[in-house]
């Protein structure tokens, strides 16, 4: 037999610890796979090797597969990466499956276990679950994975290999490297809270049940099922759980207990005041199925809260306390104005970034609401708050933080706005030498749903021109730029006459200066978009967008009808920009009446039309490449 395992996602959160755990306490071979190139073995592996491995290539597949015995199939998109695009979702995590299941079979893999959620039982988990429960998954994560262990359920059905579905509850412990994907998990994320600022926030009541398993069993039934004989592995569905059924609040309260032992401290416990339909549901995640093949749990949570909060204090707590001392990676300007009731999610989102070296600088313009009591409610040492009075002009804030910040490269967050936890990674990452700006999509959210993802980009729309005709392509909470650029065409104007279209100015001078942007095909944020229906602000918006076109077009004129065609066509698309936004308002005839001039400033853009019918029929428009991008 051979002795080769293959471990896809072998450096991930969880694929780490399988992989750490049966290179220490088994005999097999370990092939580890990656998404990233050029991977060394870490010191923590022995007799192991790493390949680069795309899920989408055949032949990255098939030489992944030569001579392995059993696949310990791991690798997929997270949670929040499967919210974002569900279609690559299902690519990778279901396509990606069914393309390694079958070269497995080709190569004569004997045995393939496939790690899939508890969640496709449904969101939340509640009553007694067992492996009879009827799936409901309502989450592309739990969807795309259910799909996945369907193929490889189907492969057992036919012996065509031995195939194991593992439906994994709530795993958690210590990960195996500070920058794997793992800090948005609830326990790792407290006892992340714990060590960075001394408090665990938390964002309910805390009365939910969730059943806890520590990541050594996890890596322990893995080995169990390994070992396990073929007669003995019925027909390979197992839910992989702890036994241990906790509310959020009680798991909390046992990461300060934790903290008191190990740490010598205790940290304070926030959390919202109980609403009307929060309560505590009995929960019995089933693992009776495993257990009956002989596998026993060990249960040791707190030695893994004791380990998960010992690697914070060492990869986190020091980072922490040395960015007070040091210049951060980058500097985030958040200017507001009574927006205390969003101030709070936007922050979290901030403090929740895989990145730990930020700083945020919050440019308050003399709320009259809450505002400075939610900063200062979080108590980190990275979050800064001025008040500044800018009389009107949001410009003057944004240039008031980027002047206040220490940071090479300036982010900035409406504080109406969110980020995922990934996006300062992300840019940074992508903020290479050759590049001076990044920008990705964002998630448009309306009254608290998802509307619509906004595509920022390409480059090749960044240029100057095609700025000034076609109109704006980035949004100003997706943007990651050089400070010395802003300095160089001296930040945002103040004019009062630009006011909303701010942004689209600054993109015209740095595109203007050749200012090298950079485009990320990724949604890495939320945009909050308010229900308005103030005329004013609309035309307002138009006439800033008319005022900075003109202005930029002044600057390159010449004696050239096709100049002032293209003139004539970004007057026309700023009008249908404004039609746009008062038909999504409901004002008909107000959207009737810009598509009307819009067509007799230039009439040769079809979209004009089709707006003109849609709000005849009372239909919306999904146009997120409008002239200029709404502020």
């Amino acid at each position: 037999m051979n002795d080769i395992v293959l471990i896809t996602g072998g450096l991930g959160y969880v694929g780490g610890r399988v992989a750490k755990y049966l290179s220490d306490n088994s005999n097999y071979k370990l092939r580890i796979t990656t998404r990233q190139t050029a991977v060394q073995v870490p010191n923590w592996l022995k007799n192991a090797e790493i390949i680069h491995v795309d899920l989408m290539s055949e032949k990255d597949i098939k030489t992944a597969c030569d001579g392995v015995w059993c696949i310990v199939h791991l690798a997929a998109l997270n949670e929040i990466e499967s919210y974002t695009n569900p279609g690559l979702a299902l690519s990778v995590n279901g396509l990606g499956t069914l393309n390694l299941l079958r070269t497995a079979e080709k190569a004569g893999v004997e045995r393939f276990i496939y790690f899939s959620t508890a969640h496709v039982y449904g969101t939340p988990l509640q009553g007694i679950i067992t492996e009879k429960t009827l799936p409901r998954p309502v989450h592309p994560y739990a969807i795309t994975h259910k799909t996945a262990a369907d193929f490889v359920l189907a492969a057992h059905d036919r012996n065509a290999l031995t195939g194991i579905v593992l439906r994994l509850s709530n795993g958690f412990g210590v990960p195996m490297r500070p920058d794997v994907d793992c800090w948005t998990l609830l326990v790792n994320d407290l006892c992340r809270q714990a060590i960075t600022t001394r408090r665990l926030v938390l964002r309910s009541a805390g009365f939910q049940k969730r059943d806890f398993v520590t990541l050594l069993d996890v890596s322990r039934a893995v080995s169990h099922f390994l070992s396990l004989p073929v007669d003995q592995c019925d027909d390979g569905l197992f839910n992989l759980g702890g036994e241990c059924s906790l509310c959020i609040i009680d798991m909390a309260e046992l990461i300060v207990k934790r903290c008191y032992e190990v740490l010598d401290f205790n940290p304070e416990i926030i959390r919202p005041v109980l609403l009307p339909h929060e309560s505590s549901t009995m929960l019995e995640y089933s693992i009776e199925k495993l257990k009956s093949t002989g596998f026993v749990l060990n249960k040791n949570m707190n030695a893994e809260i004791d380990a998960t909060l010992l690697f914070c204090q060492n990869e986190f707590g020091q980072k922490v306390c040395l960015a007070m001392n040091k210049t951060p990676a980058v500097s985030i300007v958040i200017p507001t104005y009574n927006h205390g009731h969003f101030l709070k999610k936007c922050l979290q989102s901030v403090i929740d970034q895989t990145l730990i070296d930020w700083e945020a600088i919050v440019i308050n313009n003399f709320s009259e609401d809450n505002t400075i009591e939610v900063v200062n409610s979080f108590h980190d040492p990275r979050i800064h708050l001025v008040n500044f009075k800018n009389n009107g002009i949001i410009a003057a804030s944004r240039n008031k933080g980027i002047k206040l910040s220490r940071a090479d490269l300036i982010a900035f967050l409406d504080s109406d706005d969110t980020w995922y936890p990934t996006k300062l990674n992300r840019c940074i990452e992508e903020l290479t030498n050759d590049r001076d700006l990044v920008c990705h999509n964002l998630r448009y959210m309306r009254n608290g749903r998802y509307w619509k993802d906004v595509k920022c980009g390409p480059a090749k729309k960044a240029s100057f021109n095609n700025l000034l005709y076609n109109g704006n392509c980035l949004t100003t909470s997706a943007v990651v730029v050089r400070k010395e650029c802003l300095l160089r065409v001296g930040g945002f104007s103040k004019d009062p006459k630009i006011i909303t279209a701010e942004d689209y100015d600054l993109w015209l001078k740095l595109s203007k200066k050749r200012i090298r942007f950079h485009f990320i095909d990724e949604v890495l944020g939320e945009y909050l978009v308010h229900e308005t229906s103030a005329s004013k602000a609309v035309l307002r918006h138009m006439n800033a967008g008319l005022t900075v076109v003109e202005k930029y077009f002044d600057f390159t004129s010449k004696a050239n009808i096709w100049k002032h065609l293209k003139l004539r066509r970004a007057r026309a698309l700023l009008l249908y920009s404004a039609a746009r936004s008062y038909q999504q308002n409901g004002q008909k005839m107000e959207a009737l009446s810009f598509y009307w001039k819009s067509a007799i400033t230039f009439p040769f853009i079809l979209r004009i039309y089709a707006g003109v019918v849609l709000t005849l029929l009372n239909a919306t428009i999904d146009d997120s490449r409008a002239f200029p991008t709404v502020q």
